[in-house]
């Protein structure tokens, strides 16, 4: 909407320049000038009040996630994900604004044990959360490719994560690495490496998933 704004504006400008010089050129040469003024004029305004509205359309929408929730210092930070552990539906719009979509599930466990989530989903599934129990209980993001790394700190890193002393090391795979009892924000972080993609969960309690 603000591109659209700023096109017609472009345009009303054009129109006010042209204009006017052609008022200049009869003024000159004593024309008739009270139609070529009266619509540069009102071209003028126009174009005032489209540089208006798109200014004020630009300051109203959305911005894009990363832009609200990355404070970290790290240059390889994609977002702060300990912003989000186990944070109310009603704070997590707070931070990452309106989700574009969310979709009710059933997290079955076993016969006997499930639980309702609700998932909210922004930028087309590269940012999903998971609520239950009206808190946030899983972040994952849905990432380009990415090569293995020995050095996992790369990887809290992008999640601006500090592992804390407890922090375990349970699974190592060609696919996957995984750690648990991360912080007293995180039980579980989990990283999925495929073939054009690399899945990133970050588990805030990992009691609806166990």
């Amino acid at each position: 909407m603000f591109y659209f704004f700023m096109a017609l504006w472009l345009v009303a400008s054009a129109a006010t320049i042209a204009l006017f010089i052609s008022w200049l050129f009869s003024k000159v040469t004593k024309r008739d000038t009270r139609m070529k003024g009266k619509l540069t004029l009102y071209l003028f305004a126009s174009s005032v009040v489209l540089l208006v509205a798109g200014l004020i359309v630009n300051g109203n929408e959305p911005k894009p996630v990363t832009e609200m929730v990355v404070n970290s210092k790290e240059e390889n930070t994609i977002i702060d994900a300990t912003k989000f552990s186990r944070i109310s539906p009603e704070e997590l719009i707070k931070l990452m604004g309106e989700p574009e979509s969310k979709e009710d599930v059933e997290i079955k466990l076993t016969e006997t044990r499930s639980y309702d989530a609700t998932y909210y989903i922004y930028e087309d599934s590269k940012y999903e959360f998971v609520v239950i129990d009206s808190e946030v209980v899983r972040f994952t993001f849905n990432g380009a490719y990415q090569e293995k790394n020995d050095n996992v700190e790369v990887f809290f890193r992008m999640f601006n994560i500090s592992p804390g002393e407890n922090s375990e090391k349970v699974a190592d795979t060609p696919a996957s690495i995984r750690f648990q009892m991360v912080n007293d924000k995180i039980d579980d972080f989990w990283i999925s490496f495929g073939d054009e993609y690399t899945i990133y969960k970050v588990t805030y309690n990992l009691k609806y998933f166990s």
